[in-house]
């Protein structure tokens, strides 16, 4: 069994890149938790603060950045045993994945995410 993408993928991507440059600006990794509907997405993170002003201009600054720069989204299926050596716990954030689910379905940017 395969855990599905979202249904429109280029704002799964949108939302991988949002998360890429908070990750960069902000040091919050943890996603806790993300909403994907008619083509808009909205990605919560765990952080001690609100982000002011400046650190979200830094945040924007970074996905317009990541879009310029135009690099491909690789996606591919593996094992989760696999998955899970190369990538580490860092592909789950707050969302437990059945231990039944033995493939996953992986989206990658290169150098971002």
């Amino acid at each position: 069994m395969v855990i599905k993408m979202a249904k429109d993928p280029k704002t799964h991507t949108s939302l991988h890149i949002l998360k890429g440059a908070v990750q960069k600006t902000l040091g919050a990794t943890l996603t806790t938790g993300v909403h994907e509907e008619n083509n808009k997405g909205m990605l919560t993170v765990a952080f001690d603060r609100k982000p002011t002003d400046e650190e979200m201009k830094l945040v924007q600054d970074e996905v317009d950045k990541n879009i310029e720069e135009n690099i491909p989204v690789e996606v591919f299926e593996m094992d989760r045993d696999e998955a899970e050596g190369k990538f580490g716990d860092k592909i789950y954030d707050k969302f437990i994945v059945p231990p039944h689910i033995r493939r996953l379905k992986i989206a990658q940017i290169k150098g971002w995410n």
